[in-house]
């Protein structure tokens, strides 16, 4: 495990590392390649948000300058984290004005905004939430986290509906019925009538989506093989039995800056209670 590491002057270090040896920097964080294994509730990750006292957050203004400079001062993965916890995509950067940075060193999942466990959720096998505030989604099996990413959910003008959802139907390759053109990969299905969804496409680091839910490959793949499908009789007309229940909640603050950049004043600012994932 990389030891955490102190970047109380990161903003100028940046600047006086544009020039500086890709290989002597150190990363500031660090993800796991595979994906994360279940957490079990009797071990200390479990613990919800627990914090490094030293764990704060930065604001750096984007220029040509330091856009090229930041993904050659991290390795690729540190950089993807970096993108992840701004809701963007690496190769969209570049419509960015802004990032936030953390200070230290600390596996992904303990950057979550969602409970490590859910006392509530223990007898649920799968369970996914969606939350449009802070623009992620949460899985949680028997109660305990398993993996959170960030998704682009439905513009202002085409949102995403919110409510108690199931994952319906699955596709590793659909045809958006929106354009021809767009290619949804790894496509999971919670609203049959009007074709909502999960899917891998691009994030752009705000709600751009004509009202899925998008996803890093990563993780529309992973969810691909977490949640369940349903179940149709045998005229495939009538539901049997439902697939992964999964609650869409929140609103998004239109024209008020992007939720993510409260952790500037507080590393657990978008921290959510366990009582507020729960399907009213």
């Amino acid at each position: 495990m990389i030891p955490n590491i102190k970047y109380r002057f990161f903003v100028p270090l940046l600047w006086m590392c544009l020039s500086c040896n890709p290989a002597a920097e150190q990363p500031i964080m660090s993800e796991p390649v595979n994906p994360t294994p279940p957490r079990q509730p009797d071990t200390p990750a479990t613990k919800p948000f627990q914090r490094s006292d030293s764990l704060y957050f930065t604001k750096i203004i984007l220029n040509d300058s330091i856009r090229k400079a930041l993904p050659k001062q991290y390795p690729d993965s540190v950089f993807r984290i970096i993108c992840a916890l701004n809701r963007i995509d690496p190769d969209k950067l570049h419509r960015a004005d802004s990032l936030i940075l953390p200070s230290v060193t600390l596996p992904w999942m303990d950057f979550s905004p969602f409970p490590d466990t859910v006392p509530a959720l223990l007898e649920t096998p799968e369970y996914v939430v969606v939350s449009y505030r802070l623009q992620a989604f949460g899985a949680y099996k028997n109660g305990v986290l398993q993996r959170w990413g960030p998704v682009s959910m439905g513009k202002r003008s085409t949102p995403t509906p919110t409510g108690l959802f199931h994952t319906n139907w699955k596709s590793k390759r659909q045809v958006s019925t929106e354009n021809e053109n767009w290619i949804l990969p790894w496509y999971f299905n919670i609203i049959n009538s009007s074709g909502v969804s999960f899917h891998q496409y691009e994030l752009p680091g705000f709600p751009a989506s004509h009202s899925c839910i998008r996803m890093r490959e990563t993780d529309a793949r992973w969810l691909y093989q977490f949640a369940q499908q349903w179940t149709l009789d045998a005229t495939g007309r009538m539901v049997i039995k439902n697939g992964t229940p999964v609650y869409i909640f929140g609103r998004y603050p239109w024209g008020k800056g992007r939720p993510w950049f409260e952790l500037l004043t507080s590393p657990s600012a978008n921290k959510l209670p366990a009582d507020s994932l729960l399907a009213p």
